[in-house]
């Protein structure tokens, strides 16, 4: 039975899902090609349930102390009906719909009662823990907010933006810019080469414009295409959005991208710093990441998405 449990030491939720144990990894069939039982042939994106969901609206009632039902909502986004397919290599246009539906659908979710904070991710590659190859985004709509955004919102409580007033001001951290949208390295990235990208002072990113979501998704992209050029093709990396968690505020959200990788050679793992006392440790200047990746970024600018 999944459940809620709070660390009564942290405060922190966890999620308990002991489903998850028994899905696949790498199924012979592919359950997100065409063909599969779930999918429908004639759409290039689209969303399914979750079949091993952490969180579903039916949810047992929890029993013990400090615990809750895990509600909530699990859903994968099917990028592409080709299995082989990549979110920074498809065409601009395919890649406008699949952040179109997910931020759509996510608007839906966070209207709903009960859910605090609907959260979207992707991972690339099985490092980054991709049971199934097929390209696939992941949102779930969670009844807490996790303690990241706390944190975070918690920061945009003071007057002045802190990515606007700080993080757009430092051209030596910008990685790759034009009028709507930016990526940079923050000032203290918590992983090697770490970039944040970013439109215009907003909440939530499905209340930016069409033109801001362009620019948007085509930063998330050169930056996808600049980790590659730096690393290696189809370099394992997690790209995730933060939007405001409720109750809805002042807030500046954003697109994360975390690579697996410190170089070409070595796969970077948390630390035990990090594993014990969630304190994150570099051993590179931000500066130098932000510099490297613009050497990369600079060597791709010839470079166009296919069309």
């Amino acid at each position: 039975m999944n459940e809620l449990r709070r660390d009564r030491l942290s405060g922190e939720w966890v999620i308990v899902a002991p489903n998850r144990a028994s899905r696949p990894v790498s199924p012979e069939m592919c359950p997100f090609c065409p063909g599969a039982p779930e999918i429908d042939a004639r759409k290039e994106v689209q969303i399914l349930r979750n079949r091993y969901p952490p969180l579903s609206l039916d949810a047992s009632p929890a029993k013990g102390v400090d615990s809750a039902p895990a509600r909530g909502v699990s859903e994968i986004v099917i990028e592409s009906r080709k299995h082989n397919d990549d979110l920074a290599y498809m065409p601009e246009d395919q890649a406008l719909i699949v952040f179109d539906v997910a931020l759509s659908r996510m608007r839906e979710l966070s209207e709903s009662e009960g859910v605090e904070y609907v959260h979207f991710f992707r991972n690339r590659g099985g490092k980054q823990g991709v049971t199934v190859s097929h390209p696939h985004s992941q949102v779930y709509a969670l009844p807490f907010v996790p303690k990241r955004l706390q944190l975070e919102q918690r920061a945009f409580r003071s007057k002045a933006c802190p990515v606007c007033s700080v993080e757009l001001t430092a051209s030596a951290r910008c990685v790759s810019s034009d009028v709507n949208a930016t990526a940079y390295v923050p000032y203290a990235p918590r992983w090697p080469y770490e970039m944040h990208v970013v439109s215009s002072h907003t909440p939530e990113l499905w209340e930016i414009s069409k033109k801001e979501l362009s620019s948007f998704v085509r930063a998330i992209r050169f930056s996808m295409l600049t980790i590659d050029r730096l690393f290696g093709l189809l370099t394992p990396v997690t790209l995730t959005l933060h939007n405001s968690p409720k109750p809805r505020a002042n807030f500046h959200a954003h697109a994360e991208l975390i690579p697996a990788f410190t170089d070409r050679s070595r796969v970077r793992f948390s630390t035990g710093l990090e594993r014990s006392a969630d304190t994150h440790l570099l051993d590179l200047l931000p500066e130098e990441m932000a510099a490297t990746l613009r050497g990369a970024a600079n060597s791709c600018q010839a470079q166009t998405f296919n069309s």
